[in-house]
């Protein structure tokens, strides 16, 4: 059954913050801004250690904004992995970000990531992209069996 655009857009912003866990661990993840923009051209960027590169067009640049919601819990966020595609149903591109060194969130904590930049998108990607962010960790010291997770979010961009 295929639903309305309409209705389908209401679900998304519905889940627009959810958690699906390995471990039981309890992340609130938005974007920075709400709606982030495909960027047309080549553009350069400066990272965190020093050094720079030049993302090549058109590019998708996208922070997140990480929030731990547990009241005992420390998690660690140790990879961010982006997929990107024009509809709900397809598989789309795949972006994978590991994080080094890893963000660490205490308890009640929230945390802002680098800028992640999608670059040299396929042809044709631009505004109306669904892309789904999963982040992958571990809560406390990670060395307990279920204590890792992966949970995520979806966004479309404009």
């Amino acid at each position: 059954m295929r639903l309305p655009k309409f209705f389908a857009l209401l679900l998304l912003a519905h889940f627009a913050s959810v958690a699906v866990a390995g471990g039981a661990v309890d992340l609130s993840i938005h974007t920075v801004p709400g709606e982030p923009e495909v960027q047309g051209g080549d553009t350069p960027v400066s990272n965190s250690d020093g050094s720079s590169r030049t993302t090549k067009g058109p590019h998708l640049p996208v922070q997140l904004e990480i929030r731990n919601n547990s009241d005992d819990d420390d998690v660690t966020v140790a990879q961010v992995t982006f997929r990107l595609s024009g509809s709900f149903d397809e598989e789309g591109e795949m972006y994978l970000f590991p994080l080094n060194p890893a963000v660490k969130i205490p308890s009640g904590a929230t945390e802002t990531t680098e800028v992640f930049s999608l670059d040299n998108l396929p042809s044709g990607a631009g505004s109306g992209q669904y892309v789904s962010v999963t982040v992958s960790g571990w809560k406390n010291t990670g060395s307990d069996p279920g204590d890792e997770f992966t949970t995520g979010t979806r966004f479309k961009t404009r």
